[in-house]
């Protein structure tokens, strides 16, 4: 009995004592558009998010809730697939993709052309970032503005729109 409570009591010492420091994207490298899908009334396009792990041990992302605007419109919210995987004392590019109403996209075609056709563009997230490691998870504001970012079409002389 006194073994199991001095296990305890090690457990909650090493995992209260656990403090992960934030993990939050310190740059954008690039934004990749993807597609226009009118029937589903959505647009999509790919984020390259720097990440920053300043631990000493890797962390899992298990969600992200940002909003995102390109060249001030809003665009829609950050997700991920899968949980990504932070590597330990890193700042490495991660993508994740992001989906939004198509009327944002429609009502703002001239600043997305012209972002385009520039290959540039301002992006602004924010909004909130959930990672764990060893059992313990913590949330993180997000708040990030980048101009100048790499701005392109997926697929190169492609249509954004898919008519399929």
């Amino acid at each position: 009995m006194m073994r199991l409570a001095v296990l305890s009591a090690l457990v909650l010492i090493l995992f209260g004592s656990c403090n992960i420091k934030p993990i939050v994207p310190v740059s954008i490298t690039e934004v990749k558009f993807n597609k226009i899908d009118p029937v589903r009334g959505l647009a999509t396009f790919d984020m390259f998010l720097v990440i920053d792990n300043p631990n000493n041990f890797s962390v899992k992302i298990h969600e992200m809730d940002m909003d995102v605007k390109v060249a001030d419109i809003p665009m829609g919210k950050v997700h991920i697939d899968e949980k990504l995987k932070i590597k330990r004392k890193s700042k490495l590019p991660y993508k994740v993709s992001v989906s939004g109403q198509i009327m944002n996209v429609i009502l703002n075609i001239p600043k997305l052309l012209q972002a385009l056709s520039t290959k540039k563009a301002d992006v602004a997230v924010a909004g909130k970032v959930t990672a764990g490691a060893l059992g313990v998870k913590r949330t993180f504001e997000v708040s990030m503005n980048q101009p100048q970012v790499k701005a392109e079409q997926n697929k190169p002389g492609g249509s954004l729109v898919n008519t399929k």
